[in-house]
């Protein structure tokens, strides 16, 4: 198996060049805002009247709170359950320019999947690549947001869905963390894809994740602890290791699942036969 030296020139380092630099001038860094916001401070006889009178109000409110829920035992449970179903969170991000018409899919297909699976809203701001997602279960939110991630950084919307079964995660790693300049952007990027796109294609094989090296990052989904084994070793490929070393731990990871899964088989089929031998039994004795 034949390894590229440090100082070698990986064959795709131009077209990668011409992809960072491109990307460096249209792509967006990806955040989620919050919302601010900005108050005058009173002056100091200002503030005395203020928080005067917000002490008389806030006592006021309590004596009344106090006199509801002696009327109405348990009226108090009542209306935090009623403000928590419609009470609305939301998530504001930004997405690559280039990403958006693959994230409103064709004839809005892959937005309308989002909002229909998830119960959220999707509202996206062509022009400038503003995504909002809004809902009222924060955890199929969180999870809209991560298929939205998913398909900024790279990934075709059909494994992005794959973040809607359990257990299923997305890992975003900074390439720009292991890269100091432009060339060196480009050479890491060269040794996490490989020659012919093979490093990428064997920690996906031995790991069973997706991998997505787009513009600075590289994306990965899959499975938490699958997830966790290819983290580890695109971060030894940006951290210069040697290709042979971390495609000898995948084999060895891939090994250890495959005899995890022999043997969660072998004990299923044992408690399968164990069933059939004790319905066997009870239907001789009746």
């Amino acid at each position: 198996m034949s390894e590229q030296k440090m100082g070698d020139t990986h064959p795709e380092e131009e077209k990668s060049m011409r992809d960072v630099q491109e990307q460096e001038q249209r792509e967006p860094s990806q955040s989620l805002h919050e919302d601010r916001l900005d108050v005058n401070p009173p002056q100091d006889n200002e503030r005395i009247v203020v928080e005067e009178k917000n002490r008389r109000e806030k006592g006021e409110a309590s004596h009344a709170e106090d006199r509801r829920n002696e009327d109405n035992e348990g009226g108090s449970v009542e209306d935090a359950a009623s403000r928590e179903e419609t009470e609305e969170y939301a998530y504001e991000l930004k997405i690559p320019h280039e990403r958006i018409a693959v994230l409103i899919g064709r004839k809005g297909g892959v937005k309308k999947r989002i909002e229909e699976e998830l119960g959220v809203r999707v509202e996206i701001d062509s022009r400038e690549g503003d995504i909002r997602v809004s809902g009222r279960d924060p955890l199929k939110l969180y999870t809209a947001r991560e298929i939205i991630r998913a398909i900024a950084r790279g990934f075709s919307p059909e494994h992005a869905f794959e973040l809607l079964k359990q257990d299923y995660v997305l890992d975003v790693i900074p390439i720009t963390d292991y890269a100091r300049t432009r060339n060196a952007l480009v050479r890491l990027r060269g040794r996490v894809i490989g020659e012919r796109g093979r490093s990428r294609r064997t920690i996906e094989q031995m790991t069973g994740t997706w991998l997505s090296v787009y513009g600075k990052t590289v994306g990965i989904i899959g499975r938490v602890e699958d997830v966790s084994m290819a983290r580890r070793a695109v971060e030894m490929l940006l951290g210069q290791a040697q290709h042979a070393p971390v495609y000898k731990m995948l084999e060895k990871y891939r090994a250890e699942q495959r005899r995890r899964e022999a043997l969660w088989l072998r004990e299923e089929d044992e408690l399968r036969e164990a069933l059939r031998d004790e319905f066997r039994e009870d239907m001789n004795a009746e």
